[in-house]
């Protein structure tokens, strides 16, 4: 009968035999035959996690002009968070960064003289940047960075003037301030107890005490309000005793500042 043979025929056609699928690493190592390298390096840093592949696949990108923008993003985030490797980001920066906004490769670039720790760079690029800053939680960020690098390099006045700096741009906008209370607070107080140790170290020890007192009524426990309180406090065991003033800005640059690098930074921190 017809269908018996029209059956035969098909079970006597060879089967084609399935194409395995490759990891994703082995796809990634065969650029430039990579045909969306960007996005293969986004799904390294959001499913695998593997910052060799995911900077392969970018490098591979921004050659590729496959979404430099992010890609570039993407590289400068991966060498944010490698040790000593933020100045091969400032390096790849400088010479991508026509691919973003100014403001973007701006904020990159403050990210990364941060880390690399050339404050002299950072500080005049912060104070380049702030007149045309107009975004509330940059203008506070930028200013309090550059609070925060003048009390690392024991330049207390200075310090103290962008501290003060910092409060009155928040009580002018009262607005923000209302809608960001909680994310506000941890920078607040950091802020007053910048300013209580410059007032300390600086000599004026009636202003430190008040902001110490300032300090207990936000946090019950700590201990440089104490110290400043009862005249022990030593600046040598503060810088001692804290993993890195960088650390105190740490959730505000995740949250809200760096908006180009969050996708990757968040996922390899958590």
């Amino acid at each position: 009968p017809a269908e018996q043979w029209a059956a035969a025929q098909q079970n006597a056609q060879p089967k084609e035999e399935a194409v395995p699928v490759r990891p994703l690493s082995a796809r990634a190592s065969t650029y430039p035959s990579m045909k969306h390298p960007c996005q293969t390096g986004i799904d390294y840093l959001t499913r695998v996690k593997d910052l060799d592949e995911a900077e392969h696949c970018f490098l591979a990108a921004l050659e590729a002009k496959d979404q430099p923008d992010t890609a570039l993003a993407g590289l400068v985030g991966i060498y944010l968070r490698r040790e000593n490797e933020a100045e091969k980001g400032l390096a790849i920066l400088t010479q991508h960064q026509h691919y973003l906004e100014p403001e973007k490769a701006l904020n990159l670039k403050i990210q990364l003289l941060d880390k690399i720790g050339n404050h002299r760079d950072l500080a005049e690029t912060l104070k380049r940047a702030l007149p045309s800053t107009f975004k509330v939680s940059r203008r506070l960020h930028y200013i309090f960075t550059l609070a925060r690098i003048h009390l690392d390099d024991e330049q207390y006045a200075e310090a103290i003037h962008w501290y003060e700096e910092w409060l009155k741009v928040r009580k002018a906008n009262c607005v923000y301030q209302y809608s960001n209370t909680a994310k506000l607070a941890p920078m607040e107080f950091n802020v007053y107890r910048g300013l209580a140790i410059c007032c300390y170290e600086n000599g004026d020890v009636t202003r430190a005490e008040a902001y110490a007192r300032k300090l207990l009524q936000l946090q019950s426990a700590d201990m440089v309000a104490k110290d400043i309180l009862s005249g022990t406090f030593q600046i040598r065991d503060f810088f001692n005793g804290r993993e890195s003033t960088a650390g105190l800005s740490a959730d505000w640059l995740l949250t809200d500042h760096g908006n180009m690098t969050i996708y990757a930074q968040n996922v390899l921190d958590g």
